[in-house]
């Protein structure tokens, strides 16, 4: 009778430890399930900031390319400028040219006037072009100065999610191993519970 009632007992406590066992097996199998799909994401946002990375790459590689180009107009404007320059002296030279001519050079008065209001209007504009092409760099490299801040960043928080990813890694390989040993535990006990039954 001791004997029947010990192994009763220890077919009851197989049976409890075996209810338990497929208890932690559930919750192991669902954190292992977490984790796989945690792990997903991971890589997931890892792929998007990749993504951004390179598209933030492309867009300063555009903008200094920009900036090469408003170079470009710079070079122009200084010939313009030069052009607007000789331009006031032929003006003086017709101014001297009227002078000299005595009243016939009324025509060329005229015509010296004209080209000078020409030049000086044209130093104007070219002023306003060199103004706005003066903001137009400050805001570019303004531009490129964020944007490679901003890359900064990004690459940080890839380095970081890499380091991550490694982590988690290990985590679903660990998990996946608890999950098989628990499951493995489980058909133990539960044969050692039917065992004990059956003796």
């Amino acid at each position: 009778k001791e004997i029947s009632t010990t192994m009763k007992d220890s077919s009851s406590l197989s049976q409890n430890v075996s209810n338990r066992i497929k208890r932690v097996l559930a919750d192991t199998r669902s954190t292992f399930d977490d984790v796989s799909s945690s792990f997903e994401i991971l890589k997931e946002i890892i792929a998007q900031m990749e993504a951004i990375d390179k598209t933030n790459g492309a867009i300063i590689s555009g903008i200094r390319n920009l900036e090469t180009q408003i170079h470009n107009i710079g070079d122009v404007v200084s010939i313009i400028t030069d052009i607007a320059d000789q331009t006031r002296i032929i003006a003086f030279n017709a101014e001297l040219e009227a002078v000299s001519a005595g009243k016939d050079g009324h025509s060329f008065h005229i015509v010296a006037t004209e080209i000078r209001r020409l030049a000086s209007s044209t130093i104007d504009s070219i002023n306003e072009i060199n103004i706005s092409i003066l903001n137009i760099q400050n805001a570019s490299a303004n531009l490129i100065a964020a944007s490679e801040d901003g890359t900064s960043h990004i690459q940080s928080e890839m380095r970081l999610a890499h380091d991550l990813e490694e982590q988690f890694g290990v985590i679903d390989r660990l998990a996946q191993t608890t999950t098989q040993k628990t499951d493995d535990i489980a058909q133990i006990i539960t044969q050692q519970a039917v065992s004990f039954s059956e003796i």
